[in-house]
């Protein structure tokens, strides 16, 4: 019995010991990715010690995303759906059968498009809420994004359009207001006022401190909990 509770001990430790240690060694993510004539390809490397802790995810359609992690240099491959199919009515199934294949992919494709075009403008009908937030906590995120986040991008491109001009508008004032407080400089965004529509194409490598972004999050915590409390009372 005392064997197995040294051994289970024992294991802990080496847990609390490894994830400790994680926080001082930096965190390195190399991005490759596009999204051109509405598909997507992506590959994103995510790793502490390569090939040792880290994960590679692949993206070559909106069905799966196919990961491999990497646990102390095993690799460990699975996929993961991005989409869940559900069940149609007969009639439907019978009338999208009689559609040209093309047809359909479009129409797919096209209802993808219109649900991340959705998200966006919901983002952007609660402006208010997130302009209030970045007025207060902004000591916190730029501090972040200064000290612990380093980025060296080889090119970014995009050509963006919402379904209102107005949108398309405030969605360009948030970025471009953003873009000043980071190292970006090879960047070529583009904003289409006269139809939605979304390209991007990005190559980018990032590097982040760990340990000073969860000390700076856990004061972010603590300020907001602080906060919290005095509008209750």
């Amino acid at each position: 019995m005392m064997i197995i509770l040294y051994i289970l001990t024992g294991a802990i430790l080496f847990l609390i010991l490894v994830s400790l240690s994680v926080l001082f060694i930096r965190l390195k993510v190399v991005i490759n990715g596009e999204y051109r004539q509405r598909k997507p390809r992506a590959e994103i490397d995510i790793y502490w010690i390569k090939y040792v802790f880290g994960a590679r995810c692949k993206i070559s359609d909106l069905k799966y995303v196919k990961i491999t992690l990497w646990l102390l240099g095993i690799p460990i491959p699975f996929r993961l759906p991005l989409s869940h199919k559900k069940a149609t009515p007969a009639s439907d199934t019978l009338q999208d059968k009689n559609e040209p294949r093309f047809a359909r992919e479009a129409s797919g494709e096209k209802k993808t498009k219109e649900k991340f075009i959705d998200k966006i403008e919901d983002l952007l009908n609660t402006k208010d809420n997130l302009i209030a937030l970045w007025q207060k906590y902004q000591v916190y995120i730029k501090k972040i994004y200064v000290r612990y986040i380093t980025y060296s991008f080889e090119s970014f491109s995009a050509n963006i359009g919402l379904r209102e001009p107005s949108q398309t508008g405030t969605a360009a004032a948030i970025v471009y207001s953003i873009l000043p407080m980071t190292p970006l400089q090879d960047v070529n965004i583009q904003w289409d006022f006269q139809q939605p529509g979304l390209d991007v194409s990005l190559s980018t490598k990032i590097t982040m401190k760990l340990y000073g972004i969860f000390c700076t999050l856990l004061y972010m915590y603590l300020a907001y909990r602080k906060d919290t409390k005095h509008e209750c009372k």
